[in-house]
């Protein structure tokens, strides 16, 4: 059976079934080694810092751009494929990540060519949220994001649209869960936390959201992000969306990478999952994880220091 937006209701358990099929065919390969949690005291934001030793195979932006370019998204990968059609609107398919960071790590994909460097559309952010509640509501409640990472300052490695697909970790608490924990969903104010380094706008989502209200809260998100920036940077619209069944955040982005340290961060290190893919960047942090904070505003912008009350 189809939702009302075309997904099927088991999405998970198809999910599920391809990456299974696809790690026992090597299609995927998957090894995280090591993996801490810790929480900031100053700033009360988690963090889950996972060694995924098999990014350093993914290929660098970088990297791409002085060989032949090429557009992976182009070319069917059956192997890896989840739906075609994932919405029965013919806009999107449904594909496994070849390099996932967590199990079952998917990306929603538009058909047809759209740059990744141009803000969502609202069937894009309609697509998400419908994305992310069928598989909330699939699984036992087992919170999933799904992520955008608008532009290279943000993380981008491809220049096809495409948004992730990620099941948050068990047992680990978001910083936009814990902002939006005691908020209303009937206002469109921002709410932000007022004690971390860099600029991030959430808004808190009605139980029942219609496409339009949905869009609307996406924007003013974003105007509210890219007025964050000094004037002469505010053309440049480079930043992160998370969408989730209970709320949306944007975050602005000023480069992929930190001055200070051989790490770079996209859309998942603004809600404290960071990944890390060399064993002495990881060993750096373990060390001094109270870093963490200033590593993210080095590659965003100062918080606007407004409470998120």
């Amino acid at each position: 059976m189809l939702d009302d937006m075309g997904l099927p209701e088991n999405i998970s358990e198809l999910i599920s079934n391809k990456y299974t099929e696809a790690i026992k065919n090597k299609d995927i390969e998957f090894v995280e080694t090591k993996r801490i949690h810790f929480s900031d005291e100053h700033t009360g934001m988690d963090y889950l810092i996972c060694l995924v030793a098999t990014l350093a195979k993914k290929p660098e932006r970088d990297d791409i751009d002085i060989k032949v370019k090429r557009n992976p998204f182009e070319v069917p990968e059956p192997e890896l494929t989840v739906l075609n059609d994932a919405l029965g609107d013919g806009r999107y398919k449904l594909v496994l990540n070849k390099f996932p960071v967590i199990p079952e790590h998917g990306l929603l994909i538009t058909n047809k060519f759209e740059q990744q460097k141009v803000p969502l559309t609202i069937e894009d952010v309609a697509a998400a949220h419908q994305l992310a509640r069928s598989l909330e509501n699939d699984i036992d409640g087992q919170k999933h994001i799904i992520f955008y990472n608008c532009g290279i300052d943000a993380g981008s490695s491809q220049d096809h649209k495409h948004m992730q697909v990620l099941r948050v970790p068990e047992g680990f608490e978001l910083l936009q869960d814990k902002i939006v924990a005691d908020a209303s969903a009937t206002s469109l104010e921002p709410l932000y936390n007022k004690k971390v380094s860099f600029a991030h706008f959430v808004m808190k989502l009605p139980i029942e959201s219609s496409k339009e209200y949905l869009y609307k809260c996406y924007t003013e998100l974003l105007q509210k992000a890219i007025l964050t920036k000094p004037s002469d940077l505010q053309e440049q619209k480079d930043h992160n969306v998370i969408i989730c069944k209970d709320w949306i955040c944007v975050i602005p982005r000023a480069s992929t990478k930190a001055r200070s340290m051989d790490i770079a961060f996209n859309s998942l290190g603004y809600s404290g999952i960071i990944l890390v893919k060399h064993l002495s960047v990881f060993n750096e942090i373990a060390n001094q994880p109270s870093q963490m904070d200033k590593l993210l505003l080095e590659c965003g912008f100062p918080n606007v220091r407004q409470p998120i009350d």
